[in-house]
């Protein structure tokens, strides 16, 4: 299968789209016949790497915040006028404040929850049902293999990560039936300015262009579940099921490295 014609006549929501794996989905898809919603913070990077697609009718590009749930609400509104419902959501956007702090910053937790999460909720609401009234229409929801234990690292980045993708099983589960696709991608370590922040090992790290290819073609496959890179979802399997004594233990010595 052809991954760029499954795009093609489609309206399209991206967040998270100024850098990392955001830009080179946006990237790929300014490429192909669809209408197109790019969301980022900064505008301004989506402005400076689309700039031979400016002029073009079907392409909105938002500084919308997505933690904003009345800017989120605004920008839907828009994308209804100007192109209709859209048909894919993918909600890319995330944050990891690093919290290189003695063991939590309260402000960063909050934060990375706002983004990270409800960041996601704030499109599936409104969207749901429309979605559901039309009998169609796709959920992307990006998490990540930190999802499943307490890294002490990472401990704002994981739990949102959890919580979205939670989320997103339960809203599969109910969805489904009904029409509705939702995904969940669960990315390892990719290349990108939030993880070149990052003090520690990173095995088995991918471009972001890779990434972006992986989680369009999965999309377009209509998986359920995308994870990746392999050699990281299996070793994360393992983690996830490994007592509490060992994984604590071996997360410590990973720290004091």
């Amino acid at each position: 299968m052809n991954f760029e014609n499954f795009y093609k006549n489609k309206t399209i929501i991206l967040t998270g789209a100024s850098t990392g794996i955001g830009k080179e989905i946006a990237t790929k898809l300014l490429g192909i016949d669809c209408r197109l919603v790019l969301v980022a913070r900064r505008k301004e990077l989506v402005e400076e790497y689309s700039a031979g697609f400016l002029g073009r009718e079907s392409l909105i590009i938002s500084s919308c915040d997505v933690s904003d749930k009345e800017q989120v609400n605004a920008l839907l509104k828009e994308v209804e006028a100007r192109f209709g419902l859209p048909d894919i959501v993918l909600l890319n956007a995330g944050v990891s404040l690093g919290e290189k702090y003695t063991i939590l910053n309260e402000e960063a937790t909050r934060v990375t929850m706002e983004i990270n999460f409800f960041g996601v909720v704030n499109f599936v609401h409104p969207l749901l049902a429309p979605f559901l009234e039309r009998g169609n229409g796709s959920f992307v929801i990006v998490s990540s293999l930190a999802d499943g234990r307490g890294y002490p690292q990472s401990a704002a980045y994981s739990a949102s990560k959890a919580a979205a993708t939670i989320f997103a099983e339960s809203l599969a589960i109910k969805t489904e039936p009904l029409g509705l696709k939702v995904i969940t991608v669960k990315p390892g370590f990719v290349k990108t300015p939030m993880t070149d922040k990052n003090r520690f090992p990173m095995p088995f790290m991918i471009s972001a262009e890779e990434a972006a290819l992986i989680i369009l073609k999965g999309v377009a496959k209509g998986k359920r579940k995308i994870k990746f890179p392999r050699a990281t979802s299996f070793l994360t399997s393992l983690s996830n099921i490994a007592p509490y004594k060992i994984f604590a233990k071996a997360v410590r010595m990973k720290e004091r490295e």
